[in-house]
Protein backbone atom coordinates (compact mmCIF):
# COMPACT_ATOMS: atom_id res chain seq x y z
CA UNK A 1 0.00 0.00 0.00
CA UNK A 2 0.98 3.66 -0.23
CA UNK A 3 3.13 5.28 2.55
CA UNK A 4 3.49 8.71 3.61
CA UNK A 5 6.57 9.36 2.10
CA UNK A 6 4.58 7.92 -1.18
CA UNK A 7 2.23 10.83 -1.72
CA UNK A 8 3.22 13.94 -3.50
CA UNK A 9 1.15 17.00 -5.51
CA UNK A 10 -0.53 14.41 -7.90
CA UNK A 11 -2.08 12.90 -5.48
CA UNK A 12 -3.34 15.54 -3.82
CA UNK A 13 -4.44 16.65 -7.10
CA UNK A 14 -6.59 14.06 -8.18
CA UNK A 15 -7.66 13.10 -4.44
CA UNK A 16 -9.70 16.97 -5.81
CA UNK A 17 -10.01 16.26 -9.12
CA UNK A 18 -11.22 12.41 -9.62
CA UNK A 19 -11.14 9.79 -6.76
CA UNK A 20 -10.86 6.75 -9.54
CA UNK A 21 -7.90 8.41 -11.03
CA UNK A 22 -6.19 8.52 -7.93
CA UNK A 23 -7.24 4.95 -7.13
CA UNK A 24 -5.34 4.01 -10.18
CA UNK A 25 -2.20 6.40 -10.05
CA UNK A 26 -1.56 4.84 -6.70
CA UNK A 27 -1.72 1.46 -8.29
CA UNK A 28 0.55 2.49 -11.45
CA UNK A 29 -1.64 2.29 -13.98
CA UNK A 30 -1.62 4.92 -16.22
CA UNK A 31 -3.87 4.42 -19.18
CA UNK A 32 -3.32 7.90 -20.60
CA UNK A 33 0.22 6.64 -21.86
CA UNK A 34 -1.65 3.86 -23.92
CA UNK A 35 -3.50 7.37 -25.85
CA UNK A 36 -1.79 8.10 -29.46
CA UNK A 37 -3.19 11.85 -28.43
CA UNK A 38 -1.06 11.49 -25.34
CA UNK A 39 2.13 10.34 -27.27
CA UNK A 40 1.37 13.35 -29.70
CA UNK A 41 1.28 15.60 -27.19
CA UNK A 42 4.89 14.25 -26.00
CA UNK A 43 6.06 14.60 -29.41
CA UNK A 44 5.49 17.79 -29.85
CA UNK A 45 6.67 18.65 -26.31
CA UNK A 46 10.29 16.98 -27.16
CA UNK A 47 10.28 19.04 -30.28
CA UNK A 48 8.77 22.59 -29.66
CA UNK A 49 9.92 24.95 -27.15
CA UNK A 50 13.78 24.38 -27.19
CA UNK A 51 16.07 26.89 -25.34
CA UNK A 52 19.56 27.28 -25.41
CA UNK A 53 20.48 27.98 -21.99
CA UNK A 54 18.55 27.50 -18.87
CA UNK A 55 16.45 29.95 -17.46
CA UNK A 56 17.81 31.52 -14.17
CA UNK A 57 14.95 32.20 -11.71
Amino acid sequence: MIGQDDVGGVHVKYLYHCHRQLWLYARGIRPEHLSAVVQLGEAVHDTSYTRRSPVEL
